[in-house]
């Protein structure tokens, strides 16, 4: 009777933090979104009065201009190109980095003769590249995706590859001694204790990954967000560059969510524990 008791106090406490986490995330948002509706009032108010709109345009001109998109199907258009080349690059970028930094965190020989190269080619510009992958892979799709590619494996890299190294030898020791071998060792401790390492690096690295291929677009390219950017610059289009940056934040935002809420996922050992 007792038993029962305590778990429904257990299960009442349980729906109260519950309730109170619903009302205080709709509190967030509610408040958030006042913030955007004051933001953008204040801007309409502005632009003409006291500010040209050919400086900052005005947010019902935008509105106007992605209606007109969504409308011709442009904006899908581009958008589903710069997302396919962030997409396959980042995909890329990230498996190429985890491999490689599980590789060398693992094995430290082979880690101390290819580090300093690995440093070396960090501390290299990559637009400086993106000129070569124009050459090498033409200015279509291919380019953007090296591009990317190259951005995502530097960040994830080193997160993967120091998560590997900080790895608590105690638990490595415990698995040892109760019979595990290298490969379990492998997928019972050192794989999880980098999931961490891993979902930090993504999240900073997915508005990288879009940043490099609008940036591959920007610099040479005939679709893509990047490419709509540099059109209506220039034709000096205020309105336009607006639009296309606005679609580029909510692109990055909604991405920036996925991957946490990817994380959240396979994190989710830890509300068990």
């Amino acid at each position: 009777m007792k038993a029962s008791k305590d778990t429904l106090r257990t299960d009442g406490a349980e729906d109260f933090l519950m309730r109170s986490e619903k009302r205080h995330f709709l509190k967030v948002n509610i408040y958030r979104l006042i913030i955007v509706f004051l933001f953008l009032a204040l801007w309409e108010l502005v632009s003409g009065p006291w500010i040209k709109p050919f400086f900052i345009s005005e947010p019902s001109a935008i509105i106007k201009t992605l209606i007109k998109w969504i409308g011709n199907g442009s904006l899908l258009f581009h958008l589903k190109i710069t997302l396919t080349e962030m997409v396959i690059g980042f995909v890329l970028g990230c498996v190429l980095a985890i491999g490689a930094g599980y590789i060398l965190g693992v094995q430290e020989t082979l880690a101390e003769v290819v580090t300093p190269y690995v440093t070396a080619l960090y501390g290299l510009p990559r637009v400086a590249i993106a000129p070569l992958f124009v050459i090498w892979f033409g200015i279509d799709m291919p380019s953007k995706i090296a591009l990317v590619t190259v951005v995502i494996f530097f960040l994830v890299f080193f997160n993967v590859f120091n998560g590997v190294r900080e790895v608590n030898p105690e638990l490595v020791k415990v698995i040892r001694l109760m019979g595990a071998n290298r490969l379990q060792v492998f997928i019972k401790v050192i794989v999880p204790s980098t999931y961490i390492w891993i979902f930090s690096a993504m999240k900073i690295a997915v508005p990288r990954a879009l940043i490099a291929a609008v940036v591959g677009e920007m610099i040479s390219a005939n679709r893509g967000l990047g490419y709509l950017v540099a059109s209506m610059a220039g034709n000096y289009d205020t309105t336009g560059i607006f639009a296309a940056i606005f679609v580029l934040v909510i692109l990055a935002v909604s991405l920036s969510y996925g991957i946490n809420q990817l994380e959240r996922y396979f994190s989710r050992w830890k509300s068990v524990a």
